[in-house]
C-alpha cells in the first residue's frame, strides 16, 4: 500500500512539471510573436480600360407572355349519321390537305339514292302523262269538245308534275351529296391531335371524331390597351424561348379590337417563322420596342458583383477605384440600361481585374 502511494505522488509531480515546462514554452513564443510588426500591404494599382458613362436614345421596350398556338384549329365533325368505317390517322399523324381521314359507311346513303331515283323516275312519268292530257284537251277546247274548266285541270296537274320532278331531283341531289359526306378529308396541312371516336362508333351529326391543328403557328400575347395604342400590324418583336434556347423574330399579324372585361388586355397575334423549332402550347416571352427614350447606359463588360451586388468600378479623379451598386434594367445592343447609381458623365471601369476593391489605384488613358 506504501509502495503505491509512493508511486502516485512520483507521477503527480512529474505531471506538474511537464505543464510548467509547456507553459513556459509557450508564454516565450507568446512575448516573440508580440515582438514582431506586420506591415498592413496598401493600395494596389492596375491598369484598366475606362469609359465615360453618357445617355443614348433607346427604345423602351415592352415585356409580355405569351404561348404559342396555331394558325388554325378545326374540330373535324360528321354531317350525317353512319358507323364509322376505317380511320386512317393515329393522334400525332402529320397529315397533308384532303388526305382521307375517316371513311363512313355509305350503305344507307346508297339504299336513300336508289329510293330518291325511284321516285324522281315515277314523278317524270306522271308529268309525261300530264303534259299528254294538257295537249289533248287544247285540241279538245278548240274544236269546243272538252270544257274550258277541263282543260285547266289538265294544265294545274301538269305544273303539279313538274313541282314534284323538281322537288325528287332535288331530294336526289341531297342523298348524292350525302355520299360525300362519307369521306371526310383534312382541311390543310397539319397534326391530328386528338381522337374522340374509333372504328365501329355511331357518327352522329356535329359530333366531333378528330381534333386538328395547323402544321403552321403563331404567337399570342395579351398586351394592355395603354400600350397596344403603339402597336400596329407588320410591327417586328422578338421572342424568347427557354426550351429550347432560342429567340425568333416575329411580326404583328392581328390586333384583335376588343379589350378583355377583366383583364383590360388586347390580343395580338404574331407569326413565326416556319423553321422556329417551337410546339403550340409551348409559353415565351415576347419584346417589342414602343417609343425612343434617353437613358444611361453601361457596357455590360462594366457590371461585376461584390458579396452579390450588382454594380461597378467607377475612377475618381485621383484615379482611384469605388465600387457602387445599382439598379438595372433590361440590356440593349451589349448594354444595360441604368435605372439609378449612375450620372452621365462618370468614368467606369471595362472589365474589372480580379482583386481590384475600392481604393485601389487605376491607370487608363
Amino acid at each position: 500500500m506504501t509502495l503505491l502511494t509512493n508511486q502516485w505522488h512520483t507521477s503527480g509531480r512529474l505531471a506538474v512539471g511537464v505543464f510548467l515546462v509547456l507553459s513556459l514554452l509557450i508564454l516565450s513564443a507568446c512575448k516573440q510573436e508580440s515582438g514582431r510588426t506586420f506591415e498592413a500591404s496598401g493600395p494596389k494599382t492596375y491598369r484598366a480600360s475606362v469609359v465615360t458613362v453618357q445617355s443614348r436614345d433607346v427604345p423602351r421596350i415592352f415585356w409580355s407572355p405569351g404561348m404559342v398556338k396555331p394558325v388554325r384549329t378545326v374540330q373535324i365533325t360528321s354531317k350525317i349519321t353512319g358507323f364509322i368505317q376505317r380511320l386512317n390517322v393515329a393522334e400525332g399523324d402529320l397529315v397533308k390537305r384532303d388526305a382521307l381521314l375517316v371513311e363512313i359507311d355509305q350503305t344507307r346513303i346508297r339504299e336513300d339514292i336508289d329510293v330518291a331515283k325511284a321516285v324522281l323516275a315515277s314523278a317524270r312519268l306522271t308529268l309525261a302523262d300530264a303534259e299528254q292530257d294538257v295537249k289533248r284537251y287544247r285540241t279538245l277546247k278548240e274544236h269546243h269538245v272538252a270544257s274550258k274548266e277541263r282543260w285547266s285541270k289538265s294544265v294545274l296537274r301538269r305544273d303539279v308534275a313538274k313541282e314534284e320532278v323538281r322537288k325528287a331531283r332535288a331530294v336526289l341531289a341531297a342523298r348524292k351529296k350525302d355520299l360525300t359526306y362519307t369521306r371526310l378529308v383534312a382541311p390543310g396541312k397539319g397534326y391530328i391531335i386528338q381522337k374522340f371516336q374509333n372504328v365501329g362508333d355511331m357518327a352522329m351529326l356535329g359530333t366531333p371524331i378528330l381534333l386538328w391543328e395547323s402544321e403552321a403557328l403563331e404567337f399570342e400575347a395579351h398586351i394592355p390597351g395603354s400600350v397596344v395604342n403603339q402597336l400596329k400590324p407588320g410591327q417586328n418583336g422578338e421572342i424568347r424561348f427557354k426550351r429550347p434556347d432560342a429567340t425568333v423574330m416575329a411580326r404583328i399579324i392581328a390586333i384583335v379590337p376588343s379589350v378583355d372585361p377583366v383583364t383590360h388586355t388586347v390580343t395580338v397575334r404574331f407569326s413565326l417563322p416556319a423553321n422556329a423549332a417551337v410546339l403550340a402550347g409551348q409559353f415565351g416571352h415576347l419584346s417589342i420596342d414602343l417609343d425612343i427614350q434617353k437613358v444611361l447606359t453601361v457596357p455590360v463588360h462594366a457590371i461585376t458583383e461584390q458579396v452579390g451586388i450588382k454594380g461597378c468600378f467607377l475612377v475618381d479623379e485621383e484615379g482611384r477605384a469605388h465600387f457602387r451598386s445599382m439598379r438595372l434594367g433590361p440590356t440593349w445592343q451589349e448594354q444595360w440600361i441604368v435605372l439609378t447609381g449612375l450620372m452621365g458623365g462618370e468614368k467606369v471601369i471595362l472589365d474589372p481585374p480580379p482583386g481590384l476593391r475600392s481604393g485601389d489605384q487605376v491607370t487608363y488613358e
